[in-house]
């Protein structure tokens, strides 16, 4: 599968108990034209989460671009917030800075937008939201946060405590319709299949539903229990204890950090050690991550039984990912933990066992870069926010080495998987620690620096970055990376369409090669060389180094596998061996499954899109064509210059080899696909992808677009649209650009066209 580093909608856990009519309140104000911004807002462990990705789900497929959901609970600043949200919409970070990105990319969405564990940073969800609710008129946005986001129009939903039972209620259907005690009852035979709610407990329960003031996260925390205590043990238990604790506190989240001071003396002293230094993971974790926090204990071996035991107390929750179960804290509970984690040493010393923990997993030579193997890249998408957590606490504490060896650790999975400005961003702040002195770990920083620099467009300073990073290689002596920095002023010569120098870069870089055994360097050096050819014309040089290319990869496990089979795709289509090349292509588009190479699955449909073409099979051609050009837009993933030539006149040769009607279902049905469906089709031999019926109409457009739509008809520019509409200019040329992509046209003309065809002569509107 093709998917985001941090996962959309969670997956709900368990059957929600007692929030009816929160549910219906939120989809009420929800529904309501005049909300655009509503927060749930409520102690710790009231459930806010639980029932925003609820809302989520729900909601989803009532809304056209469906709903996201992003956790924003180990995000740090507003660039932090904004790159969480691009990865959860599959944005890539090519090119411009997130949170315009992010901006530029909604504009035009008919979505809701989830943004949970908001309260540690306000300010800069505020001023993201800010942008956002001025500037992207359908978007609604749900929140969840402990106070307010004091943003211009929020509406705030305080989520209550779960209702308790009657004072004078004894039998169990009295206490049974209170929700509290339903949860309690429910996760106490989930505790003990033995419990059953009888009279003489009865009693009990009530009073324990009434100590924790039916927090559920806190009525679970105390069910739990009911593997080893009775409900009379567990009240007598955490009576006396909440009395004592609520002596000298007082606030709205007092009775959950009562329930889960009391849940924490009762257990034993390994399990208390383990479970203050869990704090330190930002994400979902495994017993071996765990396991390293505790390593140099004296009682390390009783690790194994008290994480069961923190599981059984239900303060880690246990999930699996494939076959390996997965941990974590819920918000509350690792915020408790936290503060329990108050010792600095014991702290320094757990944040540093985290950070060396995941270093270890991530610098493994296979990811060194330029290469690496498919599973590799997928384990650190898993571990990915724990890595970056281990990232900032590195560089908050100036430990250049662990910064370092992260920086460069990643590099492959950067830029795997676009997240461009993150790369930029580390990079930084790993050349700022280790210092100005020649070495190769600085060499290889600044490579990585240049290498990035380009992909954001950055070319005079990313040539710049390159050249100090082969200087500073040849001072260390390292062939190889010095060849690595040539190749990429090769590549930033191509950019700039000066072939011939790019051509000079590469030879450069096989002379100071030499003799070099480094098959996957010089499979690498071939397959660019062979990329420049074939962008050249010259097919002999291009077919020479591509197949000497893959020669070399012969057996190898790595993700350049996807570019060299694109090219050799395109060759054997430019040479003719059309059956040749759709074997290239579909073998790409099977390795983009593996990588998550989204840029490079995109340029193998369109690839896919021309070979059909030239097939005679313009229909599909068409689909395909559709299927990239919806991806991305999604993936806010714009072609420039000569690529984007070449591709508007893909698109028209489709368009005039069959009927107009033809065409636009086509495309439509194109739109419609993700990058799996996509990739699905094209692997397939059928005629048509298997998607629900599409409307001829409009039904695609939004209503701004459609009213757009009949504006350019009309002969507006930009300026005189958006003084009608009262909106921005930009905002204008986005719907434009978004208009013309999802009808598969090329211009504002071909706009006005299509309206006159489809709707008649356009009607002028009043703004």
């Amino acid at each position: 599968m093709i998917r985001s580093l941090h996962r959309t909608i969670p997956a709900r856990r368990s059957r929600i108990i007692g929030r009816g009519d929160e549910f219906e309140a939120i989809r009420q104000r929800l529904a309501g034209a005049d909300v655009r911004l509503l927060t749930l807002s409520g102690v710790g462990g009231i459930g806010k989460t639980t029932i925003a990705a609820e809302i989520a789900r729900v909601t989803s497929e009532a809304r056209p671009d469906g709903a996201v959901f992003v956790d924003l609970s180990s995000a740090r600043d507003a660039e932090d917030v904004a790159l969480r949200c691009c990865d959860a919409l599959g944005i890539l970070q090519h090119g411009r800075s997130p949170v315009p990105l992010l901006v530029e990319h909604l504009v035009p969405r008919q979505m809701l937008l989830v943004l949970d564990n908001c309260e540690h940073v306000v300010g800069p969800v505020r001023t993201i939201l800010d942008r956002l609710l001025d500037r992207c008129p359908e978007l609604t946005v749900l929140t969840t946060s402990r106070v307010p986001l004091r943003v211009h129009g929020e509406t705030v939903l305080v989520i209550p405590p779960m209702p308790l039972p009657d004072p004078g209620a004894t039998d169990a259907a009295s206490l049974l319709a209170s929700p509290a005690v339903e949860l309690f009852v429910e996760r106490a035979s989930a505790a003990d299949p033995t419990f059953v709610l009888a009279p003489d407990t009865a009693r009990s329960i009530a009073a324990i539903c009434r100590w924790v003031e039916g927090i559920p996260l806190a009525v679970e925390l105390v069910a739990a229990q009911a593997a080893a205590l009775t409900p009379h043990e567990i009240e007598m238990r955490l009576g006396d204890w909440a009395t004592a604790a609520r002596s000298g506190a007082s606030g709205p989240d007092q009775p959950m950090d009562a329930t889960l001071g009391w849940s924490y003396d009762l257990l034993t002293p390994p399990a208390q050690t383990l479970f203050r230094r869990l704090a330190v993971f930002a994400a979902a974790w495994t017993i071996e991550a765990a396991e390293h926090l505790v390593s140099s204990d004296d009682d390390a071996g009783a690790m194994p039984a008290a994480l069961v035991e923190l599981v059984e107390h239900s303060l880690v929750d246990r999930g699996q990912h494939g076959d390996t179960s997965r941990y974590r804290l819920l918000a509350p509970v690792a915020a408790y933990a936290a503060r329990r984690l108050r010792d600095p040493i014991e702290r320094d010393a757990a944040r540093r066992a985290h950070a060396t923990y995941y270093l270890g997993l991530v610098s493994r030579p296979a990811l060194a870069f330029p290469m690496s193997e498919s599973d590799q890249l997928d384990i650190v998408a898993t571990e990915y926010d724990n890595c970056e957590a281990a990232m900032r606490m590195a560089e908050d504490a100036g430990l250049a080495p662990i910064v370092t060896g992260f920086a460069l650790s990643l590099l492959t999975f950067w830029g795997v998987r676009g997240l461009l400005h993150t790369a930029v961003r580390r990079l930084e702040a790993a050349r700022a620690l280790i210092g100005p002195g020649p070495s190769r770990e600085r060499a290889a920083l600044l490579g990585g620096l240049a290498a990035y620099t380009r992909l954001l467009g950055r070319h005079a300073a990313a040539d710049e970055l390159a050249g100090e990073s082969g200087r500073m290689f040849e001072a260390v002596d390292d062939r190889s990376g010095q060849a690595t920095a040539l190749g990429i002023r090769g590549e930033i010569a191509i950019d700039l369409d000066d072939l011939p120098a790019a051509y000079a870069y590469y030879e450069q870089a096989r002379v100071v090669l030499g003799e070099t055994q480094d098959q996957l360097l010089l499979a690498v050096w071939h397959g660019n060389v062979g990329g420049i050819a074939l962008r050249d014309g010259d097919l002999v040089r291009a077919r020479r180094d591509l197949e000497q290319a893959m020669s070399l990869l012969t057996g190898s496990d790595t993700w350049y596998l996807v570019q060299l089979l694109v090219r050799l795709g395109r060759l054997d289509r430019l040479e003719g061996r059309t059956e040749r090349a759709a074997e290239h292509l579909r073998a790409g588009l099977r390795h983009t499954r593996r990588y998550g190479a989204r840029l490079d699955g995109l340029r193998c449909l369109e690839e896919l899109a021309r070979l059909a073409l030239e097939q005679g099979d313009a229909e599909r051609s068409a689909t395909l064509l559709g299927a990239a050009a919806g991806i991305r837009d999604a993936c806010a993933l714009h072609l420039l210059g000569h690529d984007r030539r070449i591709l508007a006149n893909d698109i028209e040769r489709a368009r005039a080899a069959q009927q107009s009607h033809v065409f636009d279902e086509a495309w439509r049905r194109g739109r419609e696909l993700d990058l799996d469906q996509a990739i699905d089709f094209a692997e397939s031999s059928s005629t048509r992808p298997a998607t629900r019926p599409v409307d001829r109409s409009r039904s695609e457009l939004t209503a701004r677009e459609s009213e757009i739509a009949s504006l350019v008809a009309l002969g507006l520019t930009n300026k005189e649209i958006a003084t009608r509409l009262s909106i921005a200019p930009g905002t204008v040329r986005i719907h434009v650009e978004r208009v013309i992509g999802k009808l598969g046209l090329t211009s504002r003309v071909q706009v006005a066209t299509w309206v006159v065809r489809t709707e008649g002569r356009p009607q002028a509107t009043t703004g």
